[in-house]
């Protein structure tokens, strides 16, 4: 799944829900991966807000017996466009000195 972010930073007040599903390539995952949330813009500000659920099957540790967990995962993000000059400029002049 993509989002098209463009439209998000060159608008305001803007918002695109999304519902997604897909097979992870991992034994542990019993069910698809779902993601459903939203992208919205604010005065400016660009968020992203879902939540990620699954259902992981294991073994319990203590007694080996088939253990199955349905896990809701909130995820909330800023995005950004580009960093300010200011933000850029530090980056740049902190880029490879490392304090040992």
């Amino acid at each position: 799944m993509k989002l098209e972010l463009r439209r998000f930073f060159e608008n305001d007040n803007l918002k695109q829900d999304f519902d997604y599903s897909f097979t992870a390539d991992d034994d542990l995952f019993s069910s698809d991966v779902a993601v459903k949330g939203c992208v919205k813009t604010v005065t400016g500000i660009v968020s992203l807000e879902a939540e990620v659920s699954v259902t992981v099957t294991t073994e319990c540790a203590k007694c080996a017996k088939e253990v199955i967990q349905r896990l809701n995962v909130p995820v909330s993000h800023l995005l950004i466009d580009k960093l300010n000059e200011k933000l850029r400029q530090d980056h740049k002049g902190n880029k490879h000195q490392h304090k040992g």
